[in-house]
């Protein structure tokens, strides 16, 4: 009996260890089905749980949007090692395949120009070392060279005179607006292949600083020797109309234009001005820290433009009561005055001191600062938005005059189109300037653009600067006639 029972119990505990062996087994077996045999429906789960993430999160994106909360710029951040490894193994393709010539130096320029232009800022630029050099001369409005304008026919290649700066170098050695180039140190162009750039550039960085330029006038050959000399660029010009009314053409605020403006204007003050029109009509801008400083010499003590960066950090400008302006003024403008022409057409209207005539400005309200790097190059970045005294935000917008009047023909239509071809440069620590309005590189390294011009003057033409007023600008008639019925 109790054998029996020992038996019976043993064959109980037995087949109690086989069942529990036998599940652990099954669920061994279906966990290993469920891992090797299914991944489409682990795939699904993870599918379906990273769903429920995106949605929260545009969800959250939403309420964000909503609320408005203040927009957090991302970093800029680049796997450098990845980006190295890939320009490897390009750099190995090209090598091992291209069928042509390869240029190293064009090529890394190119990888830097397409990282800035990658950031969609048309203002936003890098400069080669040469071009760099070529910007800063173009702001500051002084630079070597010969005085005279030249221009190119882009089908021919013929290179002409269009103007001669009486007093200068080029004048000096007999060269006459309409004279044809022909040869650069006895090498005659058609034999070299030289374009205008090319001549452009070897006459203001060449190494020699001497040159004998063949001409052709009136179909006789001619040659002049010419002396490279530092120049100064005219950048204001002025004279007085009738009534005692002062005239003021600012062509654009370089670094020399604040004497120029400070010379001109003590000029037509003791010609006995009563009343003023200032110019910036097609003045692409200039430097910051010029514009202010002539608004400092214009109007009362005062904030005359501010700036704020990314961070909502604000730089003001402003003017002391030591000068001011007093007399009737009016300021004429139109589309392609921009940047620091429109800092100054701002700070004018915004202090009521005096009539914007004319039609509305370009709209570039934005500041870029220019960064000369370790090697030479240099990196221009947008960097902050600039507000008239008022807190008016015109970038995209402009500055609407307060009388409008178009212009007489449809070539200023026609210009308003394009962007201020200006880059606008202030002085700043450790080599960084700030700058406002321009366009792109192409249009700053204009020592030789389109139009090809080797613009130079001196500054003894400083104290005589007389711009040539068209009887049939009506603008600047109705500026005239405005003035006449003001008080002096």
């Amino acid at each position: 009996m109790n054998e029996n029972n020992s038996n019976n119990s043993s064959s109980f505990i037995k087949g109690l260890f086989c069942g529990i062996l036998m599940v652990f087994l099954c669920l061994g077996a279906a966990l290993l089905w469920y891992r090797f045999e299914s991944p489409g429906m682990i795939q699904a789960s993870e599918s379906s749980a990273e769903s429920t993430e995106e949605k929260q999160s545009e969800q959250g994106s939403e309420e964000l949007t909503e609320k408005e909360t203040e927009p957090v710029s991302e970093a800029l951040e680049l796997d450098k090692t990845a980006i190295s490894e890939k320009i490897g193994e390009i750099e190995a393709l090209i090598n091992g395949r291209f069928l042509m010539g390869t240029d190293s130096s064009a090529v890394e320029d190119a990888i830097y120009n397409g990282m800035i232009e990658a950031l969609n800022d048309p203002y936003s630029v890098y400069y080669t070392a040469q071009e760099l050099k070529t910007m800063e001369e173009s702001t500051d409005g002084v630079y070597s060279g010969i005085g005279m304008a030249l221009s190119e026919d882009k089908k021919t290649g013929e290179i002409t005179v269009t103007e001669c700066f009486a007093g200068y170098p080029a004048a000096r050695a007999g060269i006459e607006t309409g004279d044809v180039l022909i040869a650069l140190d006895g090498k005659l162009f058609s034999e070299t292949g030289m374009t205008m750039a090319e001549l452009v550039s070897v006459i203001r960085r060449g190494e020699a600083e001497k040159f004998t330029l063949g001409l052709l006038r009136d179909g006789k050959e001619l040659t002049a020797e010419v002396v490279r000399e530092s120049i100064e660029m005219p950048t204001v010009e002025y004279e007085m109309l009738d009534d005692q009314i002062g005239y003021l053409h600012i062509l654009e605020f370089d670094s020399v234009t604040e004497d120029q403006f400070k010379s001109a204007l003590n000029a037509l003050e003791d010609a006995g001005m009563e009343k003023l029109i200032v110019d910036v009509r097609d003045n692409p801008g200039g430097v910051l820290s010029v514009v202010v400083n002539i608004l400092d010499q214009m109007l009362p003590e005062g904030c005359v433009v501010y700036t704020e960066d990314k961070d909502g950090v604000r730089e003001e400008y402003t003017s002391d009561r030591r000068h001011q302006f007093t007399k009737p003024l009016a300021v004429l403008i139109n589309g392609n005055s921009a940047s620091a022409s429109e800092i100054f057409a701002g700070a004018i209207k915004d202090f009521g001191t005096g009539t914007l005539i004319g039609t509305t400005t370009f709209g570039k309200g934005i500041v870029q600062r220019i960064y000369t790097l370790s090697d030479g190059t240099g990196l221009k970045l947008t960097v902050a938005k600039y507000y008239t005294p008022n807190g008016t935000d015109i970038h995209e917008k402009g500055i609407a005059p307060d009388i409008e009047v178009e212009a007489e023909n449809a070539q200023e239509a026609s210009a308003e189109s394009e962007e201020p071809v200006m880059t606008e440069t202030e002085t700043a620590s450790e080599k960084e300037k700030s700058t406002e309005a321009d366009s792109r590189k192409k249009k700053d390294t204009e020592a030789a653009s389109e139009k090809e011009k080797d613009s130079e003057t001196d500054s003894e033409a400083e104290t005589e600067a007389v711009s040539v007023v068209r009887p049939d600008d009506r603008q600047l008639q109705k500026a005239v006639e405005i003035l006449r019925k003001e008080e002096a």
